[in-house]
């Protein structure tokens, strides 16, 4: 986390040295290490919860002073003039801003509790889910995965075939089960399969995931409980934070003029 402090400093210290007293607190080869770079990172730890006592204080102004060692050596050696090496800090830089802006947008522009309560009301009024119990056979081959629907569909049992031809361990000698789960909790391709299959059905076909070749049976179905305003209101917040940045950003460009090369 330090570290992060400090490389906060090397590039945004033009634009926060202003707000601390500019008191010398070392030098290298008579290039001031100033007050102001030691009070941000103290400030920063602090409000990590950390306490900043003299050894700390002690070995930030050491890093500071590497900080400077290297970087003038850089400056000296020819580094900074390499264009990779200088599109590459250009870009951290930008990076840096970007994301500091954005954070600064969101405190000057918060979510309002309003707003959250307004989402979730929308979001437990289109709530529509459900949730699946259902049983699979693992095959190693799509072609395998066929002659077991075949064979289910004339009638076989899809628990004895479940013990004897899948290769899921775990759920062979259970008939396949594979327990209750939601979108959120399912390989999106099984979901897609039991979300258009009733219950005590087969699905049709069978179903690829990275673990193989699935025959699909839906054992039971029942509607999703909503989730309370506890348990989603962070989710909420975030989501509407991020349409809040989209919106701003897509103001800021459309108030720029921007061209891109063909």
């Amino acid at each position: 986390m330090i570290r992060l402090y400090f490389y906060s400093i090397l590039v945004l210290s033009a634009l926060i040295h202003s707000s601390f007293i500019n008191a010398e607190i070392a030098s290298v080869n008579d290039k001031q290490i100033k007050s102001s770079y030691l009070e941000f990172i103290k400030t920063e730890v602090s409000k990590q919860g950390q306490q900043v006592d003299k050894k700390m204080e002690r070995t930030i102004v050491n890093r500071l002073i590497d900080l400077e060692v290297i970087n003038q050596k850089a400056r000296s050696s020819g580094l900074l003039s390499n264009e990779r090496v200088v599109a590459q800090a250009e870009l951290s830089n930008q990076e840096l801003i970007y994301t500091l802006y954005l954070q600064d947008y969101i405190i000057n522009n918060p979510v309002t509790e309003e707003e959250v309560a307004t989402a979730y009301n929308q979001y437990k009024a289109a709530f529509n889910e459900s949730e699946f119990r259902a049983s699979h056979i693992l095959l190693t081959s799509k072609n395998k995965a066929e002659l077991i629907i075949k064979k289910l569909d004339a009638g076989e049992s899809f628990g004895v075939l479940a013990k004897k031809e899948s290769e899921d361990n775990d759920t062979k000698n259970n008939n396949g089960d594979l327990g209750w789960f939601s979108k959120e909790t399912m390989v999106q391709s099984i979901f897609d399969a039991v979300k258009n299959t009733g219950s005590g059905e087969i699905f049709p076909k069978p179903v690829k995931t990275q673990f193989g070749w699935h025959v699909i049976k839906v054992d039971d179905v029942r509607p999703l409980e909503v989730e309370t305003f506890a348990q989603k209101e962070e989710f909420i917040k975030t989501e509407l934070q991020k349409i809040k940045l989209k919106q701003h950003l897509s103001l800021l460009r459309s108030g720029a003029r921007i061209s891109v090369a063909e």
